[in-house]
């Protein structure tokens, strides 16, 4: 039975054509089987290898993808103007005829941009295919905890990163971060190297402060205690 944790979404049934483009776009080298479906699919697939078994598990790995975390765009992304993004990146994850083309959302966007293709509707449909030639790209990352550094010769060109979006993520050697579907990162960088860094955001120095302020309290609060004591 497929996994549907939204009800309010649909999801489509057992395809691994579409689901080898997934594993791709998620950077997915590894990853286990158990049901007895799936396994008897996957036969039909040269891109499969069986690594291991540890019955009812079974460990595959998929050869043909890249194993990269970072990596340039085939397409020119399109920046989408949309009330509701979340629905519009799920049924673009969805569409494999439109899903090589990522979107951007708009909202994160500073005045200028880099973006020459705009999308002012949810009709996915709508949006250009235009190809970008990457025969010449060069992109080498080491990927650490909360830290990503990055060389490359694909100055202002766009780079997609594929890991998870966050307001908190930093940057040198690049303007900007930009959101990107299905939920990833996108930049373009403006020298040989790039960092990204996860930083603290306005929250997070609030909840320091509120720790550290309570620490005081029941630091304060035990010390006048035993003060009181010893008086008495």
């Amino acid at each position: 039975m497929a996994s549907a944790p939204f009800p309010d979404y649909t999801y489509s049934k057992l395809n691994l054509k579409s689901g080898i483009k997934h594993l791709k776009m998620f950077n997915v080298k590894d990853f286990i089987v158990i049901s007895d479906v799936v396994k008897s699919a996957m036969k039909q697939f040269a891109e499969f290898e069986l690594k291991a078994s540890y019955p009812p598990y079974e460990i595959y790995e998929l050869k043909t993808n890249d194993n990269h975390y970072v990596s340039p765009l085939a397409y020119e992304p399109v920046l989408c103007k949309t009330k509701n993004w979340k629905r519009l990146f799920f049924e673009w994850f969805k569409e494999d005829s439109v899903n090589d083309v990522h979107l951007v959302l708009d909202k994160h966007t500073k005045g200028l941009h880099p973006f020459t293709y705009k999308m002012t509707t949810d009709i996915l449909k709508d949006i250009p295919k235009i190809p970008i030639d990457v025969t010449h790209a060069y992109v080498h990352e080491l990927v650490k905890d909360d830290e990503v550094v990055i060389e490359t010769n694909w100055i202002n060109k766009p780079l997609l990163v594929k890991i998870s979006y966050h307001k908190n993520w930093k940057i040198t050697g690049a303007d900007e971060i930009y959101q990107v579907s299905p939920g990833f990162m996108l930049i373009y960088p403006q020298s040989k190297y790039v960092r990204l860094y996860f930083g603290y955001g306005i929250s997070d120095y609030i909840g320091m402060s509120l720790t550290i302020s309570g620490i005081g309290i029941i630091g304060i609060s035990v010390y006048t205690r035993n003060r009181w004591r010893m008086i008495s």
